[in-house]
């Protein structure tokens, strides 16, 4: 009886020592452990983010190496696309070109800018071919109007140039114009006539018939600085039509 008891004793001892265990894992151990291996895990993405740094770093520092030639670039585009209109500077270079091919610049002529605007769509209007009878194609809806994306302080200056002298000398300015000048200009249209004998007028030199007179319509561009953002901002619409007075009003009285 008395080696029952003391089994059952060591049964129960044993039971409560191992329920006592195991609450202090889930209490005490386990939380600790846990948090060690979160820790560890953190420890773990930051050493891969540093080495991605690293890795960046050594990149920049490469490409840094270079910034003599990324300086060049942008200089190179900054001749091709100016942050300022430099009108002046604008027809000196013409001028130049004109020179060398023994061509006359009657007229020179700059507009107001307007933003750059790259993609969208103005619609299209189709027919639908769902018919053979004559006359009885009807136009489809046209698609609404895609407005495109602005390109901030990016402006357009549409320029007109007209320039008087033989064929070929006009030619070899277009095409310099295109080819080798720094600024960049788009040339969007040409119109030209044949002249006639002319003698010198208004400061113009005399024309042999068979001369080419060459309209030229283009645009330069202007990327203005981030840090000056209203230069070369579109002008504001001027109204169209003046205020008029009410009806039975003075029409000498001034309309406020």
């Amino acid at each position: 009886m008395g080696a029952a008891k003391q089994s059952s004793w060591i049964v129960g001892t044993i039971l409560l020592s191992a329920v006592i265990l195991l609450g202090t894992w889930f209490l005490l151990a386990k939380p600790v452990y846990d948090t060690a291996q979160e820790t560890e895990a953190q420890a773990v993405e930051q050493d891969n983010k540093n080495d991605t740094e690293r890795k960046k770093i050594a990149v920049l520092k490469k490409q840094f190496e270079e910034i003599d030639v990324y300086r060049a670039q942008l200089a190179e585009l900054r001749a091709q696309i100016p942050m300022t209109l430099d009108q002046a500077q604008l027809q000196r270079e013409l001028s130049d070109i004109a020179d060398e091919h023994d061509v006359v610049i009657a007229s020179l002529s700059l507009s107001a800018s307007t933003e750059v605007t790259l993609g969208g769509d103005s619609g299209t209007t189709t027919t639908d071919p769902g018919t053979d009878e004559p006359g009885a194609a009807e136009a489809a809806p046209a698609p609404a109007a895609t407005p495109g994306v602005g390109v901030t302080g990016m402006y357009a200056v549409p320029v007109s140039i007209e320039l008087q002298g033989e064929y070929k000398d006009v030619m070899a300015f277009v095409d310099d114009l295109q080819t080798t000048e720094e600024r960049l200009m788009l040339v969007l249209g040409l119109t030209g006539n044949a002249m006639e004998d002319t003698e010198e007028n208004a400061g113009l030199p005399a024309r042999k018939a068979g001369d080419l007179s060459l309209v030229l319509s283009g645009q330069v561009y202007v990327l203005e600085d981030k840090f000056d953002t209203a230069q070369y901002a579109p002008a504001a619409e001027v109204p169209t039509e003046l205020p008029k007075p009410k009806s039975g009003a003075n029409p000498l009285t001034v309309v406020k």
